[in-house]
């Protein structure tokens, strides 16, 4: 392949190259930019590539694997978000590339209808090295707390029912479209929606947990108990128990402690923020939430404060903080980590690679 000369890599370069230097600068991705970028591949796919030159209704085809594909990872995309994984912007670079690899280009380790995905799986995977890397060398005050936390019966149970119920489900949904079974993409899809109940179901997770477990016991039984599942199922278990330990006690954030004194508006807060009985209290994240500090903080202090403090903001801290609402007299800041580099190496690996960066086939 003559690469220097091909639209895709060049596109590549040259969206990848403007993304990370204006994320780098500015701490955001602008509309315009991923609206180029969707230019772009629109354009590259239809009189390039020619994927999108031909219309056709067969599944198999170019032309209806290039909609599905977008079309996945704008959904994708916008759960990721709602999840709190990805900021809007990085969410929205996501479909643009997306939208500008041609899906001939993936030679293994992608998704019928969803090739996209290696895109996602090549950019998180050298964010979580170095991640990891650096975190290990900082550990979490009250770890023993943390420790006791996460072994507690209730949310032991919690996460058990839910890895248990929700990963047969989700191999039903791999075997009924035939995409083989690639245990690190289902158990980064489980995580995913475990964040997501987090979010917007925490007091109803463990009913929802044991009515999804039972239905998979009573109407799908010998499955269940089948050793190809229970053997995953506990692999997985174990796999979760050890990731989350891990996350909680390590400490992944870039940041410092800031007396609420000194708080000044555009700071980024790195503590998670909940209510309890009229007052604040720090409140440890998930290991999930680690991709909140990629650019986005979620729903850390409250839902107007969605990326950097405001002025308002920051007086409203301080008021809290002088009627005694606040239990903390320091609050960490962090400074919020560029994701659009590492989507461009992710874009970059997948475009030389072919595919996934460890070669992980779930579907030739």
């Amino acid at each position: 392949m003559n690469f220097i000369f091909d639209p895709v890599f060049l596109a590549i370069i040259i969206f990848g190259s403007a993304t990370s230097y204006i994320d780098i600068k500015y701490g955001k991705i602008k509309n315009i930019s991923v609206i180029l970028l969707l230019v772009a591949g629109v354009v590259v796919n239809i009189f390039f590539t020619k994927t999108l030159s031909i219309p056709s209704l067969d599944i198999g085809s170019d032309f209806i694997q290039t909609i599905s594909n977008v079309v996945i990872a704008v959904v994708l995309g916008f759960s990721l978000w709602l999840a709190g994984l990805l900021s809007e912007g990085d969410a929205k670079l996501f479909v643009g590339f997306s939208m500008l690899l041609p899906v001939f280009l993936y030679k293994q380790g992608y998704l019928f209808l969803f090739p996209g995905v290696v895109i996602l799986i090549n950019t998180v995977i050298p964010v979580a090295i170095f991640l990891v890397i650096r975190g290990m060398t900082r550990i979490r005050r009250n770890q023993l707390k943390v420790i006791k936390y996460i072994f507690s019966f209730k949310n032991f149970l919690t996460n058990i029912l839910f890895l248990f119920g929700f990963s047969f489900l989700l191999q039903s949904i791999f075997d009924y479209f035939a995409w083989g079974a690639n245990f690190f993409f289902q158990a980064f899809i489980l995580f995913a929606l475990m964040e997501i109940f987090n979010k917007f179901f925490e007091k109803n997770i463990l009913p929802i947990s044991i009515m999804v477990s039972l239905v998979a016991v009573i109407f799908f039984y010998y499955s269940v108990i089948s050793v190809q599942f229970i053997t995953q199922f506990l692999i997985l278990a174990v796999l979760f128990q050890v990731v989350v330990t891990i996350f909680y006690v390590v400490d992944f954030s870039f940041g410092k402690e800031v007396k609420i004194s000194q708080l000044k508006s555009g700071m980024l807060i790195g503590d998670k923020l909940i209510k309890v009985k009229g007052n604040y209290v720090k409140y440890y994240s998930s290991f999930v939430n680690l991709f909140d500090l990629i650019k986005s903080v979620g729903d850390y202090y409250s839902q107007n404060i969605i990326h950097r403090l405001s002025a308002e903001d920051v007086k409203s801290l301080q008021k809290l903080h002088s009627q005694k609402k606040l239990k903390f007299d320091t609050i960490k800041v962090v400074e919020a980590m560029p994701f659009a580099p590492f989507m461009f190496l992710g874009v970059f690996l997948t475009y030389f690679l072919q595919g996934s960066l460890f070669g992980l086939s779930v579907f030739v």
